[in-house]
């Protein structure tokens, strides 16, 4: 400790090396930390994860928080032989089952959750359209059933497009790769649907690019 407190203090008395020491502890901190991580990330195959998705998945996602379901679920398949056996299936999905920080480009917010009390819902997109409308219908048979009776949600109207149009602003303005045209076309996209149909199209969106492109160009 004596050294380290000299060593210290022999530092911070001169006034070059009290600034140029700090600096050179941030800039060796700034490349483990930020230069190299982003080096080693690969994106390849990875662009065809961000094609916007139906504006409807985007108003489910506020389904989806306000009723709750993160609080119970996660979105974060997990890259271990359980998980995937699990939640996933490796015949659809190849050697890419888990989920990849392309997939939540246009969640906003994140909803990959922490607490798995329910199963991982990263790729529920691997049901079909009738199987969750019945589940949180309260319609289908097993223990899970009993848990999601949200047929409620199927009588109530998605929302007039207002909110959704001035959420997906923001979303462009902080960067995402949305455009005024898409931002517009809410409106016609919500008509006639319910919160059902909208956190069903979310639920039914989990997943499905990655089944489509790299279960179908990277399986074994």
């Amino acid at each position: 400790m004596d050294r380290l407190y000299t060593f210290a203090r022999s530092v911070l008395t001169r006034p070059v090396s009290a600034v140029v020491f700090p600096l050179l502890v941030f800039l060796s901190g700034f490349l483990v930390q930020v230069i190299l991580p982003y080096l080693a990330i690969n994106l390849s195959g990875q662009g065809s994860l961000l094609s916007p998705p139906d504006p409807a998945v985007i108003q489910g996602q506020e389904i989806y928080v306000t009723e709750g379901c993160q609080y119970c679920h996660t979105q974060q398949l997990r890259p271990v032989a359980l998980d995937h056996k699990r939640f996933s299936k490796l015949e659809e999905f190849g050697y890419f089952p888990q989920p990849v920080a392309a997939e939540y480009d246009y969640d906003s917010p994140s909803v990959a959750g922490s607490i798995r009390i329910g199963g991982d819902l990263s790729r529920s997109g691997l049901k079909s359209k009738s199987e969750l409308e019945a589940l949180l219908a309260g319609k289908a048979s097993g223990p899970a059933a009993a848990l999601h009776d949200y047929g409620y949600l199927f009588d109530e109207e998605a929302g007039d497009g207002l909110f959704l149009s001035w959420k997906i602003k923001a979303m462009i303005g902080s960067g995402a790769y949305l455009s005024e045209a898409y931002q517009i076309s809410v409106f016609e996209k919500l008509k006639e649907k319910s919160k059902g149909d909208a956190l069903v199209a979310f639920l039914l969106d989990r997943g499905k690019k990655q089944r489509e492109f790299a279960g179908k160009y990277y399986r074994d």
